[in-house]
């Protein structure tokens, strides 16, 4: 009996992962698909913005990735060196260095799209 529920937990499990994904994808489907019947045109439905968030998604993950490695670093010697103990010392680390790290990731984007704005302004400018 206890084989058949842990059976049924993992089939629904999954077989509702499963039936999300595809009526988000058959619903992103049916939407193209009445786009491209009304007559828009495809430059719609490629969008430059989600190009855009891809690569500055890449460069969150990135930053972010650097700053946990310090911090497991910077931990890894403040629990050899001190007497701290080595959860606070990892945890703390990590944290710390993670929170600067999305810290900097925002300096960054908030400088990304003020440069878009200004090319993008000109760009009208001179057009």
């Amino acid at each position: 009996m206890e084989d058949l529920i842990a059976i049924v937990a993992i089939v629904s499990t999954f077989g509702s992962l499963f039936g999300i994904i595809y009526i988000i994808f058959m619903t992103r489907h049916r939407e193209r698909m009445a786009m491209i019947e009304s007559g828009v045109e495809a430059d719609l439905l490629t969008s430059t913005k989600r190009r855009k968030n891809k690569r500055e998604g890449m460069l969150k993950y990135g930053i972010i990735a650097i700053g946990v490695s310090i911090g497991l670093l910077i931990g890894e010697f403040l629990y050899t060196f001190t007497r701290m103990t080595e959860e606070v010392a990892y945890f703390s680390m990590v944290f710390l260095c993670g929170g600067i790290s999305m810290l900097i990731y925002y300096n960054q984007a908030r400088k990304i799209e003020a440069k878009s704005k200004a090319d993008a302004f000109l760009d009208d400018d001179f057009s």
